[in-house]
């Protein structure tokens, strides 16, 4: 373990003494830091493997000669890599690459980062064990092991972690290491919340909203949680609450909507980066129905950069029509493709459109988008 991961008394800066408490400092901020660097290290493209090569295949085959598509790809306005073919685990964010590529070094740091952590756990330390469970459940530095980690949860949520006992509430809803059970997962969910989760009130209002686990589907019960996760600044709780508030339909409650949108979106969230952008693109929830078609287009390519497939079809739309960014034919199809790859609904539509409004360039000899296609919105407005 590093210095930089030791554990020291916020006054005097000297080691804390041995024992579950110092061990578990330490175990978590090694393994932070592991985390921190790996992330940094990782490129998008790395991110998503082989991946990455059908789209810049697309591109080769489709750009003309004077296109350098380097430089594209570090430009805002390359089409993002494609995402990955599985959603992410419901839990904990894991690094965007593979822990096996780590170094004999960042291994070897890896397992006395276990040991510590089992140290604190074995100690009675509340978190310890539920910080063992994410390893487990994400494989790293060990094999995956659902139901391990859903042990490990279990073990750090019967000893009051409010992380561990929203864990333990996804694994019973979803199946994950256990058999499902959604009546526990509300239980768990609840707790969770009870205990200052706010990622526990947005799940539980999920259970509520869908009627898993409780008696019926309850909308106004999933509002108030979604709104109470939302004030904690849970990204999640905005998010939904935004959809519920943009489903009511009223004109305060739309900009309510967008406001959580944009918030969410702060956080990081795909999901509300497209909504946001789309009631950017409408001008869906401003005063002076203004639009801002280049705020749009920006925030679809970063959650098409985050690996969120339905962003890919709003990219490839905006290079089709040329709002908010440069139309692109080449640019387009790429996005598209990527889209229609993954199943997104209309993406197929696109493509189609697309090719019915590009023409052979008389300069280039290479696919372009009509002029007249353009002005008409390719039949999307």
């Amino acid at each position: 373990m590093t210095d930089a991961c030791i554990a020291r008394c916020p006054l005097c800066r000297e080691p804390l003494p041995a024992g579950p408490e110092k061990a578990y400092d330490d175990g978590v901020r090694g393994y932070a830091r592991l985390q921190s660097v790996f992330s940094r290290q990782a490129t998008p493209a790395q991110a998503q493997g082989a991946e990455a090569a059908p789209e810049e295949a697309a591109l080769a085959a489709s750009a003309p000669p004077s296109l350098d598509l380097a430089a594209a790809a570090a430009s805002d306005d390359a089409p993002p890599p494609p995402p990955p073919d599985s959603t992410p685990p419901p839990l904990a964010t894991a690094p965007p690459s593979s822990w096996s590529s780590l170094s004999d070094v960042h291994k070897a740091e890896l397992r006395e980062i276990r040991r510590v952590l089992e140290e604190a756990s074995e100690g009675g330390h509340q978190a310890a064990a539920g910080v063992l469970g994410e390893m487990y459940f994400f494989g790293h530095g060990v094999d995956v092991d659902w139901g391990m980690a859903f042990n490990l949860y279990k073990l750090s949520a019967d000893r009051g972690s409010a992380t561990a006992c929203q864990n333990v509430g996804v694994s019973y809803r979803d199946g994950e290491g256990v058999e499902a059970n959604d009546v526990k997962a509300v239980a768990y969910f609840r707790l969770a919340a009870d205990l200052g989760a706010a990622d526990g009130l947005d799940c539980l209002g999920y259970m509520y909203e869908s009627g898993r686990g409780v008696d019926g589907p309850d909308l106004q019960m999933a509002m108030e949680l979604y709104a109470k996760a939302a004030r904690q600044g849970d990204g999640l709780g905005q998010f939904h609450y935004g959809l519920l508030l943009r489903e009511i339909g009223g004109k305060v409650q739309v900009a309510q909507a967008r406001i959580m949108f944009e918030r969410a979106s702060a956080q990081g969230l795909p999901e509300a980066m497209v909504a946001y952008g789309h009631m950017c693109e409408t001008g869906e929830g401003c005063p002076e129905k203004s639009k801002d078609h280049r705020r749009a287009f920006q925030l679809y390519h970063k959650a098409a950069k985050l690996g969120f497939p339905s962003a890919h079809l709003c990219c490839g739309k905006a290079y089709m029509t040329g709002k908010g960014v440069s139309s692109s034919y080449d640019l387009a199809h790429a996005s598209l493709q990527i889209a229609a790859r993954h199943g997104v609904v209309g993406a197929a539509h696109a493509l189609r459109q697309l090719e019915i409004n590009a023409r052979i360039s008389p300069m280039t000899g290479r696919k372009e988008i009509r002029r007249s296609a353009l002005v008409r919105g390719m039949g999307f407005d």
